[in-house]
């Protein structure tokens, strides 16, 4: 490029394949979809397939992630459900934002529903071209279609008045190819063809990018792909009884002029169809009629799906969950007097369960049947989107809403009735002034996707409780089956260790065994006996604990059980005068004993356990550091994630999958800590740090 010529049209860039604009229409249908709660990756496809720049942000997120190699890129079913349906929302919302903050240009929008068309156009044809001609992968051939202007498409973004300039301007392909070079340094094609190369380097979607506006002479031994690619971008700029289009056809793919004319009236169809169902204009002088309204929506589908992202409930049920709501609605909407009203199921009525500060104890009393009730509350449950703004203050209103006024010190009422499905949760009542019910009366879509948010915050706090509720009736029926079916082994080992301790004598070591066996069951039994009740477990008493002691005599007992049976050696590496603890000494034994009892079932015959302690100083305070490692396999990555959480076990049938879980709970329950890592070695390590006395309760 000369320097005259860079002085009168400097080089611009391009926008970035991921940022490339969608037209709104199709964005406020993507949006719409991926809030539906069932919504299908075929669904998502289908949208996605019938605009350019949503096809290029995802193919190019897939590309930029590390998810999978993608050696085919005609596979868009197969980017989707790789990518996760949070991915493409993602995607979908950042070019909302995009999009609504963009600065508005009348003409690039024209050119931009041009664009869109024509890359449709071409991809409806390419797709036809290619079930005529036996191509093997339609798709791909679509694909290609699809993404053949993207290099323009970039253009038009990056330097909308330029470019906007050439796309007005009759240019043969030819001209066009050099008078992009010269302002842009590559042509439109060549852009478009680097990235699909970058994207795809193993496929000739490039190529077919590359070469799409070669005269067909030129393309006589071309791949398939770019023949068929050549011809669909000519019928989609060309009429259809143009003579060249009819030549192009006949040499680049062998079909006759009456097909020729068949398909292109086909593909106008699909694509006048296409673009009515997303209320596209796509008239002859391409007027914006209906552009301005689908940014109006689009911004309040953005302000929308901020909303239910802000709105996040971390209180425990009760007041003090309806208050935090009350918060969320004063935040959002600037609404300081309000009141809450929660569903009770038995009486049938609303009854008033938190206020804001500035509204009277007084409406603590109010209470509101559902059934019958002629007032504002009522048909905030009645109304399809569940939002109620008074319209008028008439002679004949309800006493309660007179009431609610009076309370809330309002000349209008807000409500926002919360019901999953049929069901009534409860309701918001807000008190307005003439200002903010004019403008909340604009806010009605806001005010609507906020009353979604609370009620799917609501339903899935629900769901939590009600599953963690049947989870513990699961464990507490099996637990008390599992308490009787233990009770008469457990006492007849306890009976046969005093047979065994009188037969064998005297033995001192023996007898310090057999005492610490006699301990342990003791401990078990205990453990039973709370099994059977939904008691609290932090009951333990704290004791003075020597904690290598205890360590060396775990060992012990496994070196002649667990550890000999398999072959498996032990090894303690002990600090010496280690602080003793203050601790529940029976909970450290089932922390250990745990630990010991994982490591063995992960080893096989010839491992080896090590056991060490340290002293430890956090934070200004002494702790002790207990290290319980293996050189086995380690844990898997999935494991190693989730490790203190109760998983289905993968150790077989007769594991539970708790005994991680039950680990941090006693640990925590001590005031410790304690991790878990694959050594670079081999094998787990767990980290257990506790403090050298326990804080106060």
């Amino acid at each position: 490029m000369t320097a005259a010529s860079d002085q009168r049209h400097p080089t611009q860039t391009p926008a970035g394949p991921g940022s490339l604009p969608a037209v709104p229409h199709a964005l406020l249908r993507l949006i719409d979809c991926c809030q539906q709660r069932d919504v299908s990756f075929d669904t998502l496809a289908t949208l996605i397939r019938q605009d350019a720049a949503l096809a290029a942000r995802v193919i190019n997120a897939a590309h930029a992630s590390s998810l999978a190699q993608w050696n085919h890129l005609h596979d868009l079913d197969r980017i989707l459900v790789v990518l996760g349906l949070d991915t493409i929302k993602h995607i979908a919302f950042t070019a909302a934002v995009q999009e609504f903050f963009a600065q508005f240009n009348q003409g690039a929008s024209a050119l931009r529903r041009r664009l869109w068309r024509a890359s449709l156009s071409c991809a409806c044809s390419a797709r036809t071209l290619a079930r005529l001609s036996a191509y093997p992968s339609p798709e791909e051939a679509y694909l290609a279609g699809l993404l053949h202007n993207l290099g323009q498409m970039a253009y038009l973004q990056g330097s909308p008045d330029a470019y906007a300039e050439l796309l007005h301007t009759p240019l043969a392909d030819a001209e066009l190819d050099a008078r992009e070079r010269e302002r842009f340094g590559l042509s439109s094609t060549q852009w478009g063809a680097e990235q699909a190369e970058r994207w795809a380097p193993d496929s000739f979607i490039g190529d077919a990018i590359r070469y799409q506006r070669r005269a067909a002479h030129a393309l006589g031994d071309a791949p398939h792909l770019v023949r068929l690619i050549n011809l669909a971008r000519k019928m989609s700029t060309a009429p259809a009884e143009d003579d060249q289009l009819l030549a192009a056809a006949d040499q680049l793919l062998g079909l006759n002029q009456d097909l020729i004319l068949q398909l292109h009236e086909d593909s106008a169809t699909e694509v006048n169809e296409i673009a009515r169902t997303f209320g596209i204009p796509l008239g002859a002088d391409h007027r914006a009629a209906g552009e301005s309204e689908a940014r109006q929506a689009l911004g309040v589908r953005v302000q929308g799906l901020a909303l239910t992202r802000t709105v996040q409930i971390t209180s425990p049920p009760g007041a003090a969950l309806w208050s935090e709501l009350l918060g969320n609605l004063n935040i959002l909407f600037d609404l300081p007097d309000a009141l809450a009203f929660e569903f009770q199921p038995r009486d049938g009525k609303l009854a008033c369960i938190a206020r804001t500060a500035s509204v009277s104890p007084a409406a603590d009393a109010l209470a509101i049947h559902l059934d019958g009730s002629p007032s504002l509350i009522t048909q905030g449950f009645e109304t399809p989107d569940n939002v109620c703004l008074e319209q008028a203050s008439a002679d004949d209103a309800p006493v309660v809403d007179g009431q609610l006024k009076r309370l809330l010190s309002a000349s209008h009422l807000l409500c926002l009735g919360l019901q999953a499905g049929s069901r009534p949760l409860g309701a918001l009542v807000a008190g307005l002034t003439a200002d903010n019910h004019r403008r909340l009366q604009s806010q009605k879509p806001l005010l609507k996707a906020f009353t979604q948010a609370l009620v799917e915050q609501l339903e899935a706090r629900e769901s939590r409780q009600q599953q963690r509720a049947e989870e513990q009736a699961q464990w507490l029926a099996r637990n008390r089956r599992l308490v009787h079916e233990a009770a008469n082994p457990l006492g007849a080992i306890q009976n046969y260790l005093q047979v065994l301790s009188l037969k064998l004598g005297t033995d001192p070591a023996v007898d310090e065994q057999l005492r610490f066996i006699r301990e342990e069951m003791e401990r078990v039994g205990s453990i039973l006996v709370r099994m059977k009740e939904p008691v609290d477990v932090d009951s333990g008493e704290a004791s003075l604990t020597d904690v290598n002691t205890l360590i060396e005599r775990l060992v012990s007992l496994y070196r002649a059980s667990l550890f000999a049976s398999r072959g498996i050696g032990a090894t303690l590496d002990l600090a010496p005068d280690l602080a003793q603890v203050s601790t529940d000494t029976g909970a450290l034994k089932q922390i250990l004993t745990n630990l010991l009892k994982n490591a063995a079932e992960a080893l096989t015959d010839g491992g080896e356990v090590e056991v060490a302690s340290r002293h430890l100083n956090v934070d200004g305070h002494p702790h002790i550091e207990l290290h319980v490692r293996d050189n086995g396999p380690g844990l898997p990555p999935e494991i190693l994630s989730r490790a203190f959480t109760p998983v289905q076990s993968t150790k077989g049938k007769e594991h539970s999958g708790l005994g991680l879980a039950i680990v941090a709970s006693l640990v925590t329950r001590l005031q410790g800590s304690i991790s878990c890592t694959n050594q670079k070695t081999g094998g787990a390590e767990f980290v257990i740090r506790l403090p050298c006395t326990l804080k106060s309760q």
